[in-house]
């Protein structure tokens, strides 16, 4: 079994998604998007409904996303907390209580053509919708949208996930396709877009649902993913452009990428008025007794969620957030659930991954995948060992897309990518 089919079997156990229980406290994070950190307008005693504002981005970021209670309650706390992405932020926190503005109110759908372009990226920049496309830079999509996606020529929805070990985007268009298919239109129609492209697996059942004889404007392209080692924009589009199909869409670099879990938020709020207070994560890992899927509330702890699956059947040793490609680790039960979490797994002891760095042996293997041509072992002993190299390999950093590939070829396990990162931000300044 390869593992696009090892894929399609797990994926066909899942019959459903689950609501997790309410929590008593959320955190919620004023840090939810890539380099934005919002500041709170509420007060520790303040009283909140589902939905409202309660931190904004400063005004020279205006088109950054808002941040919603995603509960009813009162403000108890602003603290410090450890985030999904391992950074200490500045958090509030809501004691549950009240009635909801939303939840458990049947939403009334409203009409895709009562909207212009401009009331769409409005909507979605008030309902703090972060675009999860590239998992490692979450962005406000309305941001987005306003600064590319007036250039953009097609719109292309991934609807599977670019980490192998996730089914969160995949089980999201499975669970919401006609969601998925009505925001998608949305979005298309907000960035003047002239074609919408589902992008699916090979062999996939799940993307048949998105074929749509009757609209030229909406195709289905399916690409063998075990051909591609990461799934991100730069090589979805040369995959997708190596297709024997006799069809004349191409993609190109000026398409305006998204993936089907952010096309749902694009759902809930355009369509039926919600802002974005919830989540759906795929939780799993040999530590828990059942995979599933959940819809989570922003500001949940992972120590909550945890207690309504049942428990740990095994201490785990580690907690991947992401994927094991694209996330990151955390020590706690105590970080909560943000607008960029698509996955949690935790791992026992017993299959724990090996996480050391070890040192550069200068195999090559680096710069073979590299995407662009890029030294990535040079950067990085640049920085980390404080190696003399030229000022052109040094500036070479510019061009790193931050696909990955480095650190998932390298022998050593080292984190290049991230470094290189570092060292372009320096540039930058």
């Amino acid at each position: 079994m390869n593992l696009s089919q090892f894929t399609a079997f797990r994926v066909k156990n899942y019959k459903y998604i689950q609501n997790a229980f309410l929590p008593k406290i959320t955190t919620i994070p004023l840090s939810q998007e890539k380099d934005c950190i919002c500041n709170p307008i509420v007060k520790v005693g303040d009283i909140v409904n589902e939905g409202d504002v309660i931190a904004e981005p400063e005004l020279k970021a205006k088109d950054k996303a808002l941040i919603h209670s995603s509960v009813p309650g009162k403000v108890v706390n602003i603290i410090s907390s450890l985030c999904p992405n391992g950074r200490i932020e500045k958090s509030i926190q809501i004691q549950f209580g009240g009635k909801f503005t939303y939840t458990g109110k049947k939403g009334v759908k409203e009409n895709l053509s009562h909207f212009s372009e401009t009331s769409i990226i409005s909507t979605i920049v008030q309902s703090g919708i972060i675009n999860t496309f590239d998992i490692s830079k979450p962005v406000s999509l309305g941001e987005q949208i306003k600064k590319y996606g007036k250039d953009a020529t097609n719109l292309v929805v991934r609807l599977f996930d670019e980490d192998s070990s996730r089914f969160t985007d995949i089980l999201v268009s499975k669970f919401y396709c006609e969601q998925v298919k009505d925001a998608a239109k949305i979005v298309a129609k907000a960035i003047k877009a002239e074609k919408i492209i589902f992008l699916g697996k090979k062999n996939s059942l799940i993307a048949d649902n998105f074929i749509n004889s009757e609209d030229e404007n909406i195709c289905v392209k399916k690409i063998d993913t075990n051909m591609i080692s990461t799934l991100l924009k730069r090589e979805l589009i040369i995959s997708c452009n190596k297709l024997k199909k006799s069809d004349s869409v191409k993609l190109n670099k000026n398409d305006f990428f998204i993936d089907s879990s952010t096309l749902f938020e694009v759902y809930k709020s355009v369509l039926e008025g919600i802002p974005c207070v919830t989540k759906n994560v795929h939780f799993s890992g040999n530590s828990l007794t059942a995979s599933c899927f959940l819809n989570v509330r922003i500001g949940q702890t992972l120590g909550d969620i945890v207690k309504q699956i049942g428990g740990f059947s095994k201490q785990p040793a580690k907690i991947i957030i992401n994927g094991e490609t694209y996330g990151n680790t955390v020590s706690s039960l105590d970080v909560p659930i943000t607008k960029y979490v698509k996955s949690v797994a935790f791992i026992s002891a017993e299959k724990k991954l090996d996480t050391i760095s070890y040192s550069c042996i200068n195999c090559g293997c680096c710069r073979t995948v590299c995407p662009v041509g890029l030294s990535p072992d040079l950067l990085y002993n640049s920085v980390v060992n404080n190696s003399k190299i030229s000022d052109v390999y040094i500036k070479s950093s510019l061009l790193c897309t931050e696909c990955g590939l480095c650190n998932a070829n390298c022998k050593s396990r080292l984190p290049l990518f991230q470094v290189i990162s570092v060292l372009k931000k320096q540039i930058e300044k």
